[in-house]
């Protein structure tokens, strides 16, 4: 079988070692609101200045006639840094690429998208103010891991829960 879009199977250790750190600190990052605070000694790290004309923001006027904005980059950090590792885990071939593997990527990638548009018209109907922000900052990645989470349980772990169904080869 032809797999045209598919990373080699390296990739996907890779991006396990990736998506799981990084997902750590985006729920560290996330969930407390003094993470700053406690690493204030190296935030300085994390700071750069970005030329006016590449961001888009807000209050210009705020800005009067610096050309340049300052920005902690930290959240840009994990942002691609999850997105990455998800991407890798989530579109690396398997050792045993064939029809039925195909299959269930399709059918994964599909629960994926329709249970993501079913959480973004939850948090419409829901959620309110800048916390739906919040959540469709989120939704960015739910997609993936939905995916993730349902190819990785069809494929490995439901075939030895219900020996009828076929099993794949352990290589």
């Amino acid at each position: 079988m032809k797999t045209r879009f598919l990373f080699p199977h390296w990739c996907k250790p890779l991006g396990w070692w990736l998506a799981i750190p990084f997902l750590i600190l985006g729920i560290i990052y996330v969930s407390r609101s003094n993470f700053m605070e406690q690493f204030e000694p190296y935030a300085s790290y994390f700071e750069v200045k970005i030329p006016k004309w590449l961001v888009i923001i807000d209050d210009e006027e705020d800005l009067g006639i610096q050309n340049f904005v300052s920005n902690n980059i930290l959240d840009e950090i994990i942002t691609i840094g999850l997105t990455l590792g998800l991407l890798f885990v989530a579109f690396s071939k398997e050792k045993v690429e064939d029809e039925w593997v195909a299959q269930v990527r399709l059918e994964s990638l599909q629960w994926g998208v329709l249970l993501n548009t079913v959480f973004i018209i939850l948090a419409t109907l829901m959620v309110y103010s800048f916390k739906y922000l919040d959540v469709l900052i989120y939704n960015v990645f739910t997609t993936l891991i939905i995916f993730i989470v349902r190819f990785n349980w069809v494929l490995y772990i439901q075939p030895f829960l219900f020996k009828g169904k076929r099993v794949t080869p352990m290589i």
